[in-house]
């Protein structure tokens, strides 16, 4: 499966029910990809261009990889990206942002 910068707009509160039914179905085995952004706590966050926003759980790369842990899901490979996707944007107010991926596979 494939869950980048999708995720992030679940509150953590909401966050086991979505997992409960992404294993619904991925089969026992299956290899997921998931893109967060780091960072600490929930809340609006500016969008890419002026007067955007959008809620965002933010996680640090640690705390994240527990979650996927105690959702029943193996990380089998994670790195941070540093890239920009949104610099290109014209008059872009997004500052620089630190992006937690991971491989994973449901137990």
């Amino acid at each position: 499966f494939w869950a980048t910068t999708s995720l992030l707009h679940i509150p953590k509160a909401k966050l086991r029910r979505v997992f409960t039914e992404i294993r619904k179905v991925v089969t026992k085995g299956g290899i997921g990809f998931i893109t967060m952004q780091q960072g600490e706590g929930e809340r609006m966050v500016s969008g890419p261009l002026p007067g955007t926003e959008r809620f965002y759980a933010l996680y640090n790369f640690d705390e994240f990889a527990r979650v996927l842990e105690r959702e029943r899901f193996k990380v089998i490979d994670r790195f941070q990206d540093l890239r920009e996707y949104y610099a290109h944007y014209p008059g872009s107010v997004v500052p620089p942002r630190v992006w937690l991926k991971y491989y994973v596979q449901r137990i």
